[in-house]
């Protein structure tokens, strides 16, 4: 028993570490998820080989591959065809950033998620061990965000191979590196705050559903949000307030006395943790500007007047942001571009549009639609509280967050989103929850 212990201790120590560059892509060196990736193929292979397609099946990893091969197929033919009858063209680079969006995802997770499904299923590891290392990646994550918080030197570091090591022109920008950038990731801008948000939301309701600790893990995985994507704050938060419903409708003593426990920790963590934000004033003034924003959206729209132009949530929800093609017909369709940096067109960052614009209406029903039947697969056929509730957070946070930027591509959102459902997707094939 003592031997096994030890073991799987080991395990979850070297899964953990392997989940947190799938996840978050810590550029020790360039692209480390794409060399992580190859490692994993050769594994799936020699090792893995006589299993690792049944367990591809059975996660729904192959069935989502065939799903997003068809996406690209088509995006290569309907709209992009139409927008060659129309000369509606925008930049090469455009066309390859748009796919490679999506190819990367697709060629990082499914080999490395089946890895890790194909270890589970050799060792006989159960669903706690499958959650806890994607909680435990995102711990680490976090403490990488405090670490860098409070010492001017490991962020210093971290900043030097991040910027030596991807292509973000941010980490030359002043403004972001005293404001901002505490962690080490591939990227620290909002889709790595939807990654975090959706890992410390899942792992708040493991700690007050399982096991208490995981309740603490989940506020240290969130202050990596805080620091860096207020957005994933706001998911976060979300997360909370379902979990402590959750308890008041199954209410009973020992459940009362984890909703009592849960709120008070959170209070004095939250306290504790303004406390030593408001010591760097540039962060802490970069939090208070958010609360001013939400402030003046919400006081605006009460009173009919003008926001201010400089407010990020009235410039996300201006008609800008929100400009569709100029018919129906490509509102359905899709153009076979996204208005994300295409020069042509006016900027948006919401992902709903830029996806509208991608493949159209008919394109993101398929696409969206591969997201919500797992989730409802997963809350429908599992027996497991944890994975439904997961499950249902991954719709909401999903949901909230294509509104601030597309959340399907390589990042750590869609990185923790794909894990997870492939991961409960598997247990409940295998009656194993």
């Amino acid at each position: 028993m003592k031997l096994y212990i030890k073991r799987e201790s080991l395990d979850k120590f070297i899964w953990t570490l392997y989940l947190f560059v799938v996840i978050f892509a810590p550029p020790i060196i360039p692209y480390p998820h794409l060399f992580l990736t190859a490692f994993s193929v050769l594994l799936l292979v020699t090792t893995y080989r006589p299993y690792y397609k049944q367990i591809a099946v059975s996660s729904t990893a192959y069935s989502w591959l065939l799903g997003m091969v068809l996406v690209a197929v088509y995006a290569l033919t309907v709209p992009t065809l139409i927008s060659m009858i129309l000369n509606d063209f925008v930049q090469t680079s455009h066309y390859i950033s748009l796919f490679n969006r999506f190819a990367v995802l697709v060629v990082t997770i499914i080999p490395c998620s089946t890895l890790f499904l194909c270890k589970i299923n050799r060792e006989g590891y159960g669903s706690e061990f499958f959650l806890e290392c994607i909680i435990r990646a995102g711990l680490l994550e976090g403490l990488t965000a405090i670490l860098a918080f409070l010492s001017p030197a490991v962020k210093y570091l971290f900043i030097s191979l991040m910027r030596r090591n991807t292509d973000i022109g941010l980490y030359t920008n002043t403004w972001y590196i005293t404001v901002r950038s505490y962690g080490f990731a591939g990227t620290l801008v909002d889709l790595f705050g939807l990654g975090i948000a959706v890992i410390a939301g899942i792992s708040f309701f493991y700690g007050v559903t399982r096991k208490r600790r995981y309740v603490i893990y989940s506020m240290l995985i969130a202050v990596a949000a805080l620091l860096n994507a207020r957005t994933g704050v706001i998911i976060y938060l979300s997360a909370v307030v379902f979990s402590m419903i959750y308890l008041v409708a199954t209410f009973h003593i020992k459940s009362a006395g984890k909703t009592i426990l849960a709120i008070v920790i959170l209070y004095f963590f939250v306290q504790l943790a303004m406390s030593l934000i408001s010591r760097n004033v540039y962060t802490s003034g970069w939090l208070d500007a958010a609360i001013k924003d939400v402030q003046k959206f919400f006081n605006s729209s009460t009173s009919g007047s003008q926001t201010a132009q400089n407010n990020e949530i009235a410039k996300l929800f201006s008609a800008q942001f929100w400009q569709l093609p100029d018919s129906v017909f490509r509102v359905l369709l899709g153009t076979g571009h996204s208005l994300y940096g295409t020069g042509s067109y006016a900027h948006s960052d919401v992902g709903y549009v830029n996806d509208i614009w991608f493949i159209g209406i008919v394109g993101i029903v398929f696409l969206y639609g591969m997201i919500v039947k797992r989730s409802v697969n997963v809350v429908r056929y599992s027996s497991n509280i944890v994975f439904k509730f997961s499950a249902i957070y991954i719709l909401i946070a999903f949901f909230i967050f294509n509104i601030k930027g597309a959340a399907i591509g390589y990042n750590p959102g869609a990185a923790s989103i794909f894990l997870l459902l492939f991961g409960m997707s598997y247990f409940i094939s295998q009656g194993a929850e």
